[in-house]
């Protein structure tokens, strides 16, 4: 299956749900097939260690879940309350340890696997389209609000996805390092509210006509972004 940019428009017509893959659609198809192949050698493992691989799969799964419920909080309250509520998703993955591309991204140059990384980000995005899939089966009107928030990020430009995904992940890798409720919630409205892009949220739109290209910019924004935040931010030497 040929991979596709989004087609833009994709929010004007609510009833066409063909027109935007439904869940589909080549983003979805094109993480599933990452997820099969990098996942595959946990069927080399033996019965122990392949349990505690299937637990880390299913973490990271429930990790993007909660972002994209983080989503919905979004699109269904005030602007304000809604980059609130969606600090809910982020505290909870710090409280209960879950792995998030975004937030160990920065821990590559040290003492993390690239592969179990990308597995990670797919099994992320996996998560996050899940919430989608339940929004529209609440209402098939939702439809109409998912795709109005799809056409509106991924019209933006590359050049200006890649420079909101680094600034997005900054704000991310910075509240996952310093552990405090408080910075938490104030990055989160921060990047919300500034409009920068974060690649596991953004990934719940993928299924209503997102495009898969913009969003491995966005995901390679964050990247930089964590890896870089990582670098600079070093224990007091003084």
């Amino acid at each position: 299956m040929q991979l596709q940019a989004g087609r833009p428009g994709c929010g004007t017509d609510p009833g066409n749900t063909d027109a935007c893959g439904g869940f589909a659609n080549q983003g979805a198809y094109a993480i599933m097939q990452v997820i099969r192949i990098c996942g595959g050698n946990a069927l080399r493992l033996n019965s122990k260690e392949e349990d505690t691989c299937m637990q880390k799969y299913l973490n990271s799964v429930f990790a993007g879940f909660l972002i994209g419920i983080g989503n919905l909080a979004i699109i269904s309250t005030d602007r304000y309350v809604g980059a609130f509520l969606f600090s809910v998703a982020l505290l909870s993955i710090i409280e209960l340890r879950l792995p998030l591309y975004t937030g160990r991204i920065g821990k590559i140059l040290t003492n993390r696997n690239p592969v179990e990384l990308l597995l990670m980000l797919c099994l992320n995005a996996l998560g996050a389209m899940i919430p989608t899939g339940l929004f529209l089966l609440m209402d098939p009107a939702n439809l109409e609000k998912l795709q109005t928030v799809c056409s509106a990020k991924y019209s933006r430009s590359y050049l200006t996805l890649f420079a909101a995904g680094i600034l997005c992940n900054v704000l991310i890798h910075t509240a996952v390092s310093a552990k405090r409720e408080l910075i938490t919630v104030l990055c989160i409205m921060c990047f919300i509210l500034c409009g920068f892009e974060h690649s596991i949220a953004d990934a719940g739109y993928l299924p209503v006509g997102g495009s898969i290209l913009k969003w491995l910019v966005i995901a390679a924004g964050n990247t930089v972004g964590g890896i870089g935040t990582e670098l600079l931010v070093r224990k007091d030497p003084f």
